[in-house]
């Protein structure tokens, strides 16, 4: 998911995940200048902890649920996209229902779910910043 935003402190911010079998990665990516590193840096860290501390909102919950589902369900109409999701899921997960039921885990969970998530998996101690430069 990307959020594009036109104005001096970033271009666009995103996060994303990459499953494997036995781990993962999620990511934050954001395109911007590089002397506002430090001051976005910042935000997404502090946006973490408040996510930790205080959680979302059941209105955020909600909308975020179906804006997901709802991709989900859009991009994998295609039979083409439909036998890359399967074929990945058999081949990093060696399951195919996650594929199935996704939808409706994604629309199963609740402010508390994504609070303890953020908890156990976003630790902003031992996260990496990775920078790509124009030449």
């Amino acid at each position: 998911m990307t959020y594009e935003k036109n104005d001096d402190w970033f271009f666009s911010i995103g996060v994303s995940n990459m499953n494997y079998l036995h781990q993962g990665v999620f990511y934050i990516y954001a395109r911007l200048p590089e002397e506002n590193l430090a001051e976005v840096e910042a935000a997404i860290a502090h946006h973490i902890r408040t996510i930790q501390l205080e959680s979302v909102t059941e209105a955020e919950t909600k909308r975020i649920q179906i804006l997901i589902a709802n991709r989900f369900i859009f991009v994998n109409e295609t039979s083409s996209e439909g036998a890359n999701l399967y074929d990945y899921y058999q081949s990093m997960m060696r399951d195919l229902v996650p594929a199935i039921n996704y939808p409706k885990c994604i629309q199963a969970l609740d402010s508390s779910d994504i609070q303890q998530a953020a908890l156990k998996y976003l630790s902003t101690d031992i996260s990496g910043v990775i920078g790509f430069r124009p030449q």
